[in-house]
């Protein structure tokens, strides 16, 4: 009897169903864990120890580690890929931007990284002292552009944190003007600074509580995009491979607030295209503030993407109960659009005249600004050469080759190699074409490719402009700072809504766990091979 029970309960442990316990992640995590262990030891026996005397590499463990939990993950989800392949993504999402933020750890990889890591500092209190330690002060000086070390070695690693984490003492009490502005923009922050305070309370040493200050930043990008990736009928894929760009994930892996951006972007446009793909499913007051909600709270930081918010008068009369609800849904819509966007001009009025950006050469906003007005064709031809041959060191904005720098960019780290961004490339636009799952055929029409084009449009000239005056000399016929990344939470939404509405790329026959598991497997290899190439293949 005791047999046949036993046999039961193994026979329900080893069968993997639509939706697979807890037990079984928990049975692939630790073997995976196990296993990195012995091929790290297996490293360790036919090339000896690392370049600072260890049996084990941390790094190579990690990766390892990564790849294996992945590929099990996939195994036990393998059944539910065609309908719920969000489930996976999770996973790959998590595992992958929790494997860069630990390896990065406290070295300086990203842009403004200094700016960001002190605006964490500041917002743990709401007064307007705070305390830089010395070590803190040398994490802020080392993400200044000129002082960031671009090679990298465990000897360097480990000598930089022991460093760090003697001499987080003493300090210099400077001041950090707050205000409701900056309150408003400070929202992506919060979360990294409350980890921060409690981490000091705890007195962990400086190198802990910086990695783990980074924890929420990619807990909040990875959940809040997995559930808008759950909302869609069709696209997910297309949603998948965008959220999982590999210059998208590192950014959810160090200081920064375009982790914010990209994620409330991303779950706010999936909402609103959820409901364009189920005409039948009413719009109802809760649908209404998550989305318009998570606009509000995700261009906080970059309230110039507010005209976005005008996409959701794409919701047709007919899936509101009464006409009444609809006339204020478009009215609090149109008002949520005018009150975001009109937060971007307060600085403005609160700072100096004729002060730009002082990481900018020579910028003066009211002369810049005079400019433009003044000399409009002028401008216009300055913005159309920016778009399609670029400028300074970028290739053209909106060109093919210029997408290299929003897909496969690591800041200071570099570039990976060509094909690397080829295959993110040409993946991308074969789910453009061909992701369309249940349902697409009221998505785009005139209407939709219109007003996408036209507000996508607007966005990215207010986004050069603002760069422009704020951070360029006067009347420059070379536009600096104009950072490709700031594409990203644009681009589901406007290829969603201007794609054909129907697949050109016939796929009959494939099955659906087969497409959802290949491109999210490509994302894999792309992520960990950029991984190895820029960073974890030095660490020997």
């Amino acid at each position: 009897m005791n047999t046949a029970k036993n046999k039961q309960l193994l026979s329900r442990f080893f069968s993997v169903t639509e939706s697979p316990r807890i037990v079984h992640f928990c049975a692939a995590f630790v073997l995976s864990g196990v296993l990195a262990l012995l091929v790290d030891l297996v490293f360790f026996l036919a090339s000896g120890p690392t370049t600072i005397g260890t049996w084990y590499n941390v790094y190579r463990i990690a990766l390892v580690f990564v790849v294996l939990f992945i590929s099990a993950s996939g195994f036990l989800l393998r059944k539910s890929l065609a309908d719920k392949p969000e489930r996976l993504y999770l996973i790959i999402v998590l595992s992958i931007s929790l494997l860069y933020c630990v390896s990065f750890g406290v070295k300086s990889v990203s842009w403004d990284q200094e700016i960001h890591y002190t605006n964490v500092l500041a917002w743990q209190t709401f007064g307007e002292e705070i305390v830089l330690t010395t070590s803190a002060q040398t994490i802020i000086d080392s993400g200044l552009p000129q002082n960031v070390v671009s090679g990298v070695s465990l000897e360097q690693l480990s000598e930089y944190r022991a460093y760090l984490d003697s001499n987080d003492t003493g300090g210099e009490v400077v001041n950090f003007e707050k205000n409701a502005s900056k309150f408003y923009r400070a929202l992506p922050y919060f979360p990294s600074a409350l980890v921060m305070a409690l981490c000091k309370a705890l007195q962990l040493p400086f190198s802990v509580t910086y990695v783990l200050s980074i924890l929420p930043m990619l807990l909040i990008y990875s959940v809040v995009t997995f559930l808008g990736m759950r909302k869609l009928q069709g696209g997910k894929m297309l949603y998948a491979v965008i959220a999982l760009l590999p210059t998208a994930v590192f950014l959810t892996s160090t200081y920064g607030y375009d982790y914010w951006v990209n994620a409330f972007a991303l779950y706010g446009f999936a909402t609103l295209v959820s409901h364009l793909q189920q005409p039948e499913k009413p719009m109802t007051m809760q649908s209404c503030v998550l989305m318009l909600g998570a606009f509000v709270v995700g261009f906080a930081p970059k309230v110039i993407y507010a005209p976005l918010i005008l996409l959701c008068l794409l919701i047709p009369k007919s899936q509101f109960s009464s006409p009444q609800w609809s006339r204020n849904f478009r009215f609090v819509t149109i008002g949520t659009a005018v009150v975001v966007f009109a937060t971007f001009f307060v600085p403005y009025f609160l700072g100096e005249p004729g002060v730009g950006d002082p990481r900018g050469g020579g910028s003066n906003p009211a002369e810049q600004m005079s400019f433009i007005m003044s000399n409009p064709f002028e401008y216009a031809t300055i913005l159309l050469r920016f778009w399609l041959f670029g400028g300074d060191f970028l290739p053209g904005y909106l060109t093919l080759q210029g997408s290299e720098w929003y897909m496969t960019h690591f800041a200071y780290l570099g570039f990976p190699m060509k094909d690397l961004w080829l295959i993110t490339l040409v993946l991308f636009i074969f789910c453009i074409f061909t992701d369309y799952g249940k349902s697409n055929t009221r998505v785009v029409n005139a209407k939709s490719r219109t007003a996408a084009t036209l507000l996508c449009g607007i966005v990215v000239t207010l986004l050069v402009t603002a760069i422009y005056v704020d951070f360029n000399a006067v009347a420059a016929t070379n536009l600096i700072g104009m950072q490709p990344r700031y594409l990203i939470p644009l681009l589901f939404c406007f290829f969603m809504l201007v794609r054909p509405a129907r697949a050109r790329l016939s796929l009959h026959g494939v099955r659906g766990e087969l497409y959802n598991g290949g491109i999210l497997a490509v994302m894999v290899i792309v992520l960990l091979a950029s991984f190895w190439q820029l960073f974890a293949r030095f660490l020997v």
